[in-house]
């Protein structure tokens, strides 16, 4: 009964991944990524109270927001190679972008704090999602794609007959 639920879910999200332009993700995931960082009081803010819980939920966030850009980055570039320069700007972009979501933590009076290990987090978080997509699922993921003939853009010339 499990694994049939477990099936059926999977078969739902292909699907929607296939009817979801290209970027959406990315920008609901960094829509969230904002949310979180700089709403005052965000819900589901005080769910997890272990040690070092915030330097953790850093980390997952990053990690799952760099997957997320790398993700679209190789459908939006298919059925082409990704380029290892691009998938590192990315990892990086996550980085920086949780660096500056610091800074305005700092300049904005919203009852939330500056803290420059929560920056470092963010960035262990970008740096295991990028090799979490690199060494593991961003080979199975194009392959997924490219299976299923995802929609992509033929990127050849097409020739006009008169």
């Amino acid at each position: 009964m499990r694994r049939k639920t477990y099936e059926t879910s999977l078969l739902k999200v292909k699907k929607l991944i296939k009817i979801i332009p290209v970027w959406t993700l990315s920008v609901l995931a960094t829509l969230i990524v904002i949310y979180l960082s700089l709403a005052s009081e965000p819900a589901g803010a005080g769910l997890f109270h272990f040690p070092h819980s915030d330097k953790v939920m850093h980390g997952i966030l990053y990690c799952v927001l760099t997957m997320v850009y790398l993700c679209d980055y190789v459908r939006h570039h298919l059925p082409h190679h990704t380029r290892f320069d691009v998938e590192l700007a990315f990892a990086a972009g996550a980085a920086t972008f949780g660096g500056l979501l610091e800074i305005a933590q700092l300049v904005m009076e919203n009852g939330r704090s500056y803290e420059l290990l929560d920056w470092g987090a963010d960035a262990a978080g970008a740096a295991i999602g990028y090799l979490l997509m690199k060494l593991w699922l961003m080979k199975e993921w194009r392959h997924y794609l490219l299976r299923h003939k995802h929609h992509y853009r033929h990127r050849r010339r097409h020739r006009h007959h008169s």
